[in-house]
């Protein structure tokens, strides 16, 4: 099939992180009431809490970078740690120790959060952002990263990849999930090509600040898709001006030659670009922006056809079909009208001909012919961020990400052979829009707008007939596009155009309160999928010449004796699917030890719609019944369609609204210091 509809994707990421833990003095009794105040240092955005009467703090929602924590309290000196870096959905514990002092004195401490998870019952890995630009990427894809998790495995087989997703599609199985069955986010928004469920293409390394890689009991902010998450952050603007400039060049003629290769290989690909963030207003408003440009040539690899021989177009098959050419010599039959396998011109068929004026004539005598087709293509990036801090309780971003990718589609008008792959004009666009906003020290509402689009086109190489155009009499709508010709052990040509656009809008709402020893997440979460598709693989004839009717398929071909043909009207897709979802999650620190998180999502199936109704259901209990469809009346019996009774309106399946997932996991701290 051209295409398959999947539209099933739900979540909500996290692109943020959080510290927690407990403020003591020196004899381990808590202290109550401290001012915990974090503070970023590349931004100046502060936030600040109070510890609570167990001496207890938490400070949720931050940004990913670095910080620095100050703790304050009469009676006591104050506490001060830097180096602290928060990594993406992170949840590092920093217990703090007071003396009994001034509160102008201070103690400092120098290092970083120990990133032990004592928070999550998932586990998970970040790949940070050096290891994201210092690490060697085979064309910079990030997404070749996400297997270092471990728990992680590339899955492109089954159809799940293939020139209907962007090329660097991300599919990867994590911890036994299915291939499919991971949810994949970018600055918290869904970023998942919704047509078979895979992750669209990551952001450049320069671009990208770091993703993280998660697996087990995930919290009930997750759904769908059970395999795991891959949570990626892109890069913002700071108070210090940033940037690079790059370029990579990978050129065949620097190349020593494979001493199992007959050549050097043809790889020319040149990567290009840059980065630049800094702030617009100190401390209040930052932008980040960048580039990246691929051009990638090769030659052409070897294709092996045989094709007709002069001999043959002559009508001659003595040589083509004799012991020097077949290891079983073949004597055409008597349906071919030939005479010692010479085929009177006659009966050739003029549409074969002028078919095979279009294809190289060999001078093999057996018609081998030897052949390529050069790839030309280039990849354009591009983002672009900006950072708000409106007041000191409110964060606001929106982020652009957009990727164009377009691959030649290729005719060398001496050989039709060569057009047997489509062109690819292909984008990606991902747009997202947040609100950060302390309602208080201890409620924080997290919102997301979101938008993302894939826009896949296969397109034909300009020149190429249809078979209406060689003087057949079928009907061929597509221009150029031959349609699927097969001649087996010899030829075939063919190469399908088409589009499928897919479009995702989502709103979420996080919030999140601390109470006590509970730390409370609701989340509401709509999602809306469309897909617009269009494959025209029937559309013009599909052809198939077995040598079943003459004894040899390439004297079928040339005598137009078809084994089969077959035309039909393609294959639209008008579908869209609603997707709401709620969770609430409660983790609850029964003791500095142990945790008990919970969590209850709730998912309704909604199915998809079809605007045209293109939907079928095949009922059994009809079938032996003998009921036939009163909207097609021509239909088999126990097949029904949009509009009979007992259909559900314009999908082919029913709705559950009674779907629910629990979530329960402990925590447990051995020593209860979070290290």
């Amino acid at each position: 099939m051209f295409f398959a509809a999947a539209l099933a994707l739900q979540g909500q990421g996290t692109s943020v992180a959080q510290i927690s833990g407990t403020v003591q003095d020196s004899t381990g009794l808590a202290i109550p009431s401290a001012q915990v105040t974090i503070t970023n240092t590349d931004t100046g955005a502060v936030r600040t809490v109070q510890s609570g009467p167990d001496g207890s703090y938490i400070l949720s929602n931050l940004p990913v970078g670095p910080y620095r924590l100050q703790v304050t309290k009469d009676g006591f000196s104050a506490y001060v740690q830097s180096g602290i870096v928060l990594q993406v959905n992170t949840n590092p514990e920093i217990n703090v120790s007071m003396k009994v002092g001034s509160v102008s004195e201070q103690v400092m401490v120098e290092a970083n959060a120990a990133m032990v998870e004592t928070h999550s019952n998932g586990v998970g890995q970040v790949i940070d952002q050096q290891r994201v630009v210092d690490l060697p990427l085979n064309g910079r894809n990030v997404t070749q990263l996400i297997a270092l998790s471990g728990a992680a495995v590339s899955n492109t087989g089954g159809g799940i990849v293939n020139n209907l997703n962007y090329p660097t599609a991300a599919a990867f199985s994590i911890a036994g999930g299915q291939g499919n069955a991971t949810n994949y986010f970018l600055d918290g928004a869904t970023h998942i090509d919704p047509r078979t469920n895979v992750g669209l293409p990551l952001p450049f390394p320069d671009a990208l600040q770091e993703f993280k890689v998660e697996t087990s009991a995930l919290p009930a902010n997750y759904g769908s898709h059970p395999g795991g998450a891959v949570n990626a952050v892109t890069k913002s603007g700071t108070n210090s001006i940033h940037g690079d400039a790059f370029e990579f060049l990978r050129n065949y003629v620097f190349n020593a030659r494979n001493v199992f290769a007959a050549t050097r290989d043809s790889l020319k690909r040149n990567q290009f670009g840059g980065v630049l963030g800094g702030p617009i207003i100190k401390n209040k408003l930052f932008f980040f922006t960048g580039f990246q440009g691929t051009t990638e040539r090769t030659a052409p690899a070897t294709n092996v056809a045989f094709v007709p021989t002069a001999a043959v177009l002559a009508g001659n098959f003595q040589t083509i079909l004799g012991p020097g050419c077949q290891k079983n010599p073949v004597t055409l039959n008597a349906a071919s009208g030939a005479v010692n396998n010479i085929i009177p011109t006659s009966k050739l068929n003029p549409v074969a001909l002028k078919f095979a004026s279009l294809l190289p004539v060999s001078t093999d005598p057996c018609g081998k012919e030897l052949y390529g087709v050069p790839s030309i293509d280039n990849e354009y990036q591009g983002v672009a961020r900006a950072d708000w801090q409106r007041t000191p309780t409110d964060l606001i971003f929106f982020r652009y990400f957009v990727a164009n990718y377009g691959l030649d589609a290729f005719y060398d008008k001496s050989n039709l052979l060569t057009a047997g792959a489509p062109g690819l004009l292909d984008q990606v666009q991902a747009l997202n829009a947040g609100d950060t906003y302390l309602i208080s020290s201890n409620t924080v509402s997290s919102f997301r707008a979101t938008f993302s689009r894939s826009a896949i086109n296969r397109v034909g190489a300009a020149g190429v007939p249809n078979m209406a155009q060689l003087g057949s009499a079928v009907s061929s709508p597509i221009a150029n596009y031959t349609g699927q010709v097969q001649i087996s052990n010899y030829f075939s040509t063919g190469a399908i155009p088409g589009y499928v656009f897919t479009n995702i809008y989502g709103l979420s709402e996080d919030l999140g309160m601390t109470k006590g020893a509970h730390q409370i997440a609701f989340g509401a979460n709509w999602t809306h999928t469309q897909m617009n598709a269009l494959g025209p693989f029937q559309m013009n004839p599909r052809m198939t010449f077995n040598g079943q009717l003459t004894g040899n398929a390439l004297a079928d071909f040339m005598t137009g004796s078809m084994d089969t043909m077959l035309q039909g009207g393609g294959q639209y897709a008008r579908d869209g699917q609603n997707m709401p979802s709620l969770y609430v999650q409660d983790n609850w620190r029964l003791t500095s030890r142990l945790q008990i998180n919970g969590g209850l999502r709730w998912d309704p199936f909604i199915p998809q719609h079809q605007a045209y109704g293109y939907a079928t259901q095949f009922e059994p209990s009809k079938f032996y019944a003998g009921q036939v469809s009163k909207v097609f009346t021509n239909a088999p019996p126990g097949v029904t369609f949009a509009g009979d009774a007992g259909f559900p309106g314009k999908s082919d399946t029913y709705p559950r609204y009674g779907d629910f997932a629990p979530r329960v996991g402990l925590v447990y701290d051995p020593r209860g210091k979070g290290t």
